[in-house]
This record gives C-alpha cells, sequence and structure tokens, in this order.
C-alpha cells in the first residue's frame, strides 16, 4: 500500500499552485455558480433525517431524484434500486474494481485519459490499467484493434481483463465518444466477457453536435453488463459536495457496492442538497440548458485564442476544456521539456495548464486546458495567454 501512495505521488504530486496564478488545470465549473446559488438559498431547512444515519448505499428519495433526471433525459425506465451512491466518483470507480474482479484483475482505456483512473483502482482494489493507445495523427481514434493490442497486452503481463472504462463526454478530449468507437467497445465487450463501465460524469454538459450517450438505453445496460458512473461534481459544479451515483442492473454487482458503501458512503447533507436540486423538473431543465450555453460561449473565446496563433487543439463539444498541442513550443520534444513548459508557464505567466504526460498522452507537448473559470476572470486569463504566446514568438493572425 505505501509502495502504491509513492507511486501515486510522483504522478500527481507538486507543488501547490501561487494564489496569483490562474488555474486552467483543474476541471471545475465555476460558471454554475450564478445559476445554482438562487436555488441553494432557497433549500429547505434541515431534518433530524438530514442529519442522522441513512441507508449506507443512499437515502431512497435522492437516489429516486436522481433515477427521474436519468428517466426525463434519457428516457430511461430507472428506479432507485437501480442507483447506488457514494462519496464522490472516485469512491464508485474504486467499489467497481473490487466488484468486477480481483487482485489479478486488469481494465482497459483508452489514452489520454484521467489522471486518477490508475491511482484510483490501484491503490486498494489492485486493479490494473492498461492502456487501448489513441494517438494525435488519427485524431485519438478508438479501434477494435488498438483494443485488441491492449486485451493481449494485460494477457501478456499475467492479468486478466474484466471490463473497458470508457469516459463520455471524454476527459480530457472534450468530446462525445462516436458513434463507431461506441460501438466497437460494445461489440468488443460482448464478444470478450467484458463488462463495460461508462464514466458519463460530463453528460449534460455537452454543447456541440456530439451526441450524448447515458448508457441507459444499450442492450449491455439492459443484460448488466453496462455500469455507469455519475456525479455532481461537474454538471452541477458542486466538485465539493463529493457525492458519486452508480447505475446498473446487475444486482451481485449493486450488492457488492452496496456492502463497500459502508466505507465510502456519501454524506447526508449532501444528499439533502442534490435531492432538492432536482425537485423541480423545469427548473433542472433550465438550468442544463443555460448551462450548456455558458459552456460553449467560454470554449469558443479561448478556441479563439488557439485558432489566432494557429496553435492545434481538438475541437471540443463538450466538458470543461480543451486538448491543445503545445509541442511547437518546446525546447526538445521530451516529457522533461513538456514539464519545464507547465513550470514557466506557471511561474512566470502565472498559468496553470494541466500537462499531458499525467493523462498517458502518446507525445510530449499536449496540455489540457481548463475554461470554465469565473466570467469575470476570463478576460485577465486570455490576457495572460496572449502574453506568453507574444513572448514565444508567436503571431496573432488579425
Amino acid at each position: 500500500m505505501r509502495e502504491g501512495l509513492d507511486w501515486a505521488a510522483t504522478i500527481l504530486g507538486g507543488p501547490a499552485l501561487p494564489a496569483t496564478a490562474w488555474d486552467l488545470a483543474v476541471a471545475q465549473n465555476h460558471l454554475a455558480w450564478e445559476l445554482l446559488a438562487p436555488k441553494l438559498a432557497a433549500l429547505p431547512a434541515l431534518a433530524p433525517v438530514d442529519v442522522h444515519y441513512q441507508a449506507a448505499a443512499g437515502e431512497l428519495g435522492c437516489r429516486g431524484a436522481i433515477a427521474r433526471l436519468f428517466n426525463n433525459f434519457a428516457d430511461a425506465s430507472l428506479t432507485a434500486e437501480h442507483l447506488v451512491l457514494a462519496s464522490g466518483a472516485a469512491a464508485v470507480i474504486e467499489m467497481l474494481g473490487f466488484a468486477l474482479g480481483d487482485e489479478h484483475s486488469a481494465w482497459l482505456c483508452p489514452t489520454p485519459w484521467y489522471p486518477w483512473f490508475a491511482p484510483i483502482l490501484k491503490l486498494r482494489a489492485n486493479v490494473a490499467l492498461v492502456p487501448i493507445v489513441t494517438e494525435a495523427q488519427s485524431d485519438f481514434k478508438i479501434t477494435s484493434e488498438a483494443i485488441a493490442r491492449a486485451h493481449t497486452q494485460a494477457r501478456a503481463a499475467g492479468k486478466t481483463p474484466r471490463a473497458i472504462l470508457l469516459s463520455s463526454p471524454h476527459n480530457p478530449l472534450g468530446r462525445h465518444v462516436r458513434a463507431d468507437e461506441w460501438a466497437a467497445i460494445q461489440a468488443f465487450c460482448l464478444s470478450h466477457d467484458l463488462d463495460c463501465v461508462l464514466d458519463a460524469l460530463y453528460w449534460h454538459s455537452g454543447y456541440g453536435r456530439g451526441v450524448a450517450i447515458s448508457g441507459v438505453n444499450e442492450p449491455a445496460f439492459d443484460a448488466g453488463r453496462l455500469h455507469v458512473i455519475y456525479g455532481f461534481a461537474k454538471d452541477w459544479g458542486l466538485s465539493g459536495m463529493k457525492l458519486g451515483v452508480l447505475i446498473t442492473r446487475n444486482q451481485q454487482v449493486r450488492s457488492r457496492c452496496q456492502a463497500m458503501a459502508h466505507i465510502s458512503a456519501p454524506s447526508s447533507l449532501a444528499q439533502h442538497v442534490a435531492r432538492h436540486l432536482l425537485d423541480d423538473d423545469q427548473w433542472v431543465t433550465g438550468f442544463i440548458n443555460r448551462n450548456q450555453q455558458q459552456l460553449a460561449s467560454a470554449s469558443e473565446a479561448f478556441a479563439r485564442v488557439l485558432r489566432a496563433y494557429a496553435l492545434p487543439f481538438v475541437e471540443a463539444d463538450a466538458g470543461l476544456f480543451l486538448w491543445v498541442d503545445l509541442s511547437g513550443l518546446l525546447s526538445e520534444a521530451t516529457f522533461e521539456a513538456e514539464a519545464e513548459l507547465a513550470e514557466t508557464l506557471k511561474t512566470r505567466w502565472h498559468v496553470a495548464l494541466a500537462a499531458g504526460q499525467r493523462f498517458a498522452s502518446d507525445r510530449p507537448g499536449w496540455f489540457r486546458l481548463c475554461f470554465a473559470l469565473p466570467e469575470s476572470s476570463r478576460p485577465a486569463a486570455i490576457n495572460a495567454l496572449h502574453a506568453f504566446f507574444n513572448d514565444a514568438g508567436l503571431v496573432a493572425a488579425p
């Protein structure tokens, strides 16, 4: 365990961000606050039930409210019984790591991937995360061939592949998984007896033409082989609330996760907030629509800057970030040079971006730029980027 913690620290550690820096590294939805504040201010007063012990896997009313959210927006037929709640999405991922296998198991996951996936699965569940390698030159396309190579790699390492982990909308690419990619993943899972774990944390943060996938209408979900992860950190801007959701029709998986929920139980106060946030379907629809509009505006504001300097990036249609190629600004094509550029950006220009090596990027120079900072802070952050690019010798198009 100690070795695992040391390993995680090398991946995710680092000095604290200076207070004066523009934090474009952490995926937080600051734009949602003004939409949420009036609703939160009008929450009903706490009752004794809201501060006492509740069902470890989630209070029935809260689970029912979240099920209704999916039923309304995904035309599903969920009930509270299909849900298990936990203290954040990370806790749900770990619970599934235990529930779907053992210490000899592996999950397959497309790269680039969310940096916390590997430590979450490895630290206690001891599940290995094996990369399904995608490349910038092929627009990070997930192919059946790449999935098969990852499956072979896992077995060659003495691991038993148990699941494919997919995030859609994708973190850090900022787009929905494409229909042909989704079909390839489901077909491979079916033919190789694998479960599919869908991280849908940004489900309602789509703002382009991509098609959102909730997972709850798929044949694999009905068969109990597709398990959906949701939460309130991203779509709702409540990253500090730590309320994660597992949705599955697999009774055995639910039972295992319900047992683990006793050490990962959600806060009764968080459930109080979530239950009442979702109690008005009209307000929920209005919030989601307005939030998507704000994300679209913020994404386009930063995308215009990148286009002006002819910097490559993945055209986004969802999420809180852009995946940007700054390899042309590296002193050499190494991850060491990537780290040096990130440090220069932070210390000299007071801009924090998340470097691609943490995301298992296929080559140095990719960075995740998170754009959902408060609207009042956006012009200054953009000006800081302009100053950096100009100093690097780039010339913006008129």
